[in-house]
């Protein structure tokens, strides 16, 4: 077994712990499992909160697996930041209770994923844009930071045959900052309401990850669709906190 099918076999137990310790651990312990009642109050909201940290694990899960199959986990880099975010996963799902932390923790998460993907562009050219690899290339290239800037810039210019995967992680990145920040400025919505937008982008962001248009041979949404749909979402989120004010 060699160095990055070792790495993958480590993270993949690292994900079923975070799930069991995090999850199942926080959710046998809330009170109302514990008395056998219905959950009322805060416990709905926390409820709300572990929810949305099991589809981010999973989901997260399910994409990490299908993205290392093709782009082997060679580098430090993207190792290390692996770790973090299993244990960030765990401590989303064991805080639940704090109503304060999650959304946050959610907007961290998202920046995690963008740089592991721009890590990946470095490591893998090959998968992004060949035409900026040199054909006496070795497995060990690593782009440069040129070269993995133009890629998300042909990401968004929608340039035909241009993996927009990058592109797609860091444009869903700024839609949870934005989230997070009128949120603060303005938390009308409530932890409910706000989990449902963040379940929301989470379901569109997977989607856009894996959706390959008709006529396209590369992934994700065109930069128009996707600017639209983050901007309509944020209109609606931002306009409901200011209607509730």
């Amino acid at each position: 077994m060699d160095r990055a099918e070792i790495r993958k076999d480590f993270i993949r137990r690292l994900f079923a712990v975070a799930i069991s310790v995090g999850f199942a651990t926080t959710l046998v312990r809330m009170e109302w499992v514990e008395n056998g009642e219905l959950p009322a109050g805060a416990e709905i909201d926390q409820l709300f909160i572990l929810f949305l940290g099991l589809i981010v694990t999973v989901l997260s899960w399910d994409g990490y697996l299908a993205s290392i199959e093709k782009k082997h986990l060679n580098g430090d880099g993207r190792f290390w930041i692996d770790i973090a975010l299993v244990f960030i996963y765990m401590f989303l799902l064991i805080s639940s209770k704090q109503s304060d932390f999650w959304l946050f923790t959610l907007v961290v998460i998202y920046v995690l994923y963008a740089a592991w993907d721009f890590l990946t562009v470095r490591e893998h050219m090959v998968s992004y844009n060949k035409e900026l690899v040199p054909s006496i290339a070795t497995s060990d290239y690593r782009a440069s930071l040129r070269q993995v800037l133009s890629v998300y810039a042909d990401g968004f210019r929608d340039r035909p045959g241009i993996d927009r995967g990058p592109v797609s992680t860091l444009s869903w990145a700024l839609f949870f900052i934005v989230i997070w920040l009128v949120h603060r400025s303005l938390p009308t919505v409530g932890t409910i309401g706000t989990c449902l937008f963040a379940i929301f982008g989470l379901a569109l962001y997977r989607y856009d990850k894996r959706k390959t248009l008709k006529g396209q041979n590369v992934r994700g949404f065109s930069m128009p669709r996707r600017a639209f749909l983050i901007m309509s979402i944020l209109v609606l989120y931002a306009g409901v906190s200011l209607y509730l004010r």
